[in-house]
């Protein structure tokens, strides 16, 4: 039998499978004795994002992952998705002609030279548990398995995604389908922005206004602190990446904190306010994020001291809260950083990953 027949006998198995889970939980618009009928395509357009959307933010917060997208913001992603294409990349799944699931997925290469391809599965949340999800990620993988044929055959290849620890319906696919965790993240919460210290920079760094002829020397000099993080990747800090960050709704240089000394930037915190997010959450928070230091500054105080003057902006702007996010085993100690200026973790991300053989 050869691999093209496989597979299609192998989609008729999940889809009959998928079709006998959903009868048996009967979830809305589905009874025992209607027959669902479930199908598959490819992502066509401006026509499907809405919906999109919707499905992506409810299965966000079922998946227990605190984030909420603007329809903006996933225009843009499926705009420049970087290493991937959704009109051949992405599937859409729909149930008796109504869409219910998609995939999206990407690759780049991480601080190590491996190449991670990045999967997701968002599903309806009153389909979690039918076997639709299963589906659609190994869907999702079977194409990424079809991508890196036309990669280099040296490289150490690996899919890859994210989830919360604790037990929802995101992470028991994934465990189903052989993904463990490599990396554990916290997000971190300032319950207040009472009693902020005042630290000092060290004799002769200043923290001096931003300016649009800045933005090239603050984004170059972030990328080189970053380089021993393990977060890092090319793709994430090249000319794309640059471009995207500047047409983003809470690119707000006018909150962020940069150290210099002389000419040269020595540090730098970018805060933002995510204002949809919060209405939609029903928060007031601001983020620190993007925090780093040139490796001949570190161990002298200059995050630290960046961090407490960013939360006395974010207090000027009303914010009640202040939220950021951080490696466990961040190489230059930032979860001991954040943890002695009053940060403590609120949830706690793993990525998850896969070898692909």
């Amino acid at each position: 039998m050869g691999f093209r027949d496989a597979l299609s006998r192998r989609n008729d198995y999940l889809g009959d499978a998928v079709t006998s889970q959903l009868m048996s939980c009967s979830p809305r618009g589905v009874t025992k004795t209607d027959k669902p009928e479930l199908s598959f395509r490819k992502f066509v357009g401006d026509v499907d994002i809405e919906r999109m959307l919707d499905i992506q933010n409810r299965c966000y917060e079922a998946d227990l992952i605190d984030l909420v997208l603007t329809l903006d913001e996933l225009k843009e992603e499926l705009k420049h998705p970087g290493n991937s294409n959704p009109s051949t990349d992405s599937v859409i799944a729909e149930l008796d002609g109504r869409q219910v699931g998609h995939t999206m997925l990407g690759w780049q290469d991480d601080y190590k030279g491996r190449r991670m391809y990045f999967v997701y599965a968002f599903l309806e949340p009153r389909l979690h548990g039918t076997g639709l999800r299963d589906q659609l990620l190994w869907r999702c993988e079977e194409r990424i398995r079809e991508m890196s044929r036309e990669h280099p055959a040296v490289l150490e290849k690996h899919f890859d995604t994210y989830c919360n620890i604790e037990d929802n319906d995101w992470k028991r696919v994934l465990e189903k389908a052989g993904f463990v965790p490599y990396l554990h993240m916290y997000e971190m919460l300032r319950n207040n922005l009472d009693d902020i210290p005042e630290l000092p920079l060290p004799e002769g760094v200043e923290v001096r206004p931003v300016r649009p002829e800045h933005y090239r020397k603050i984004w170059d000099a972030m990328k080189e602190a970053f380089r021993d993080d393990r977060s890092f990747s090319e793709y994430r800090y090249g000319e794309e990446a640059f471009e995207k960050s500047k047409k983003t709704h809470y690119f707000m240089p006018d909150l962020w904190q940069i150290a210099w000394a002389g000419d040269e930037v020595v540090g730098g915190v970018h805060n933002y306010i995510n204002v949809e997010e919060n209405q939609a959450l029903g928060r007031n928070w601001g983020h620190p994020e993007r925090i780093f230091v040139a490796r001949a500054w570190r161990k002298k105080g200059i995050a630290r001291a960046l961090i407490a003057r960013s939360l006395r902006v974010l207090k000027t702007q009303g914010v009640e809260q202040a939220s950021m996010d951080v490696d466990t085993e961040n190489p230059s100690g930032a979860l001991g950083i954040y943890e002695s200026l009053g940060f403590r973790p609120k949830m706690h991300y793993a990525r998850f990953w896969k070898p692909l053989d």
